[in-house]
């Protein structure tokens, strides 16, 4: 396999730490009462309380994003490092960046869900742990969508 291979690990691996972290604030929560596990889950977790709402709609199963999503990912990216498989790699590593673009999606929309406005006022970026959570996610996911991509770039020459 290619040497950039195991960079393509990042993005599962990264998404599935993160959505672990996710599920088990919301376990806790479920068992204990806990003002550290509140503000975990309120502060930094939103996102992925906006994706799973919109996952309830039509899959109602508990942990379903640890369920469906992170644990398949990670099996796949790990088959096919294990296998040498850069195929099942490139899947496991783009569907990383696919989910994470979703729940930055989920995330944004519950964020301008309120009243609209036009403003002449400069946005600045926020800096709550939700959002720099969701940009470090997503470029951890960017990075490893762009080796896969980049691999199969320098694949392609080789073979033409």
């Amino acid at each position: 396999m290619n040497r950039f291979a195991r960079l393509q690990l990042i993005g599962p691996f990264t998404l599935a730490a993160v959505i672990f972290a996710a599920e088990a604030a919301v376990y806790g929560l479920e068992h204990h009462t806990s003002a550290f596990l509140w503000y975990v889950n309120l502060q930094w977790f939103p996102a992925f309380q906006a994706s799973y709402y919109i996952i309830s709609k039509y899959i109602s199963v508990p942990y379903s994003q640890l369920f469906f999503v992170a644990i398949p990912l990670v099996v796949i990216a790990c088959a096919g490092m294990w296998t040498k498989r850069p195929f099942l790699l490139a899947i496991g590593s783009n569907l990383s960046f696919v989910y994470t673009v979703f729940v930055v999606y989920a995330w944004l929309h519950t964020q301008t869900q309120g009243s609209p406005s036009a403003s002449l006022v400069p946005m600045v970026a926020s800096t709550n742990p939700d959002g720099v959570l969701c940009l470090v996610l997503l470029g951890a996911c960017l990075c490893s969508f762009f080796v896969s991509h980049l691999i199969y770039v320098r694949a392609v020459r080789a073979a033409g």
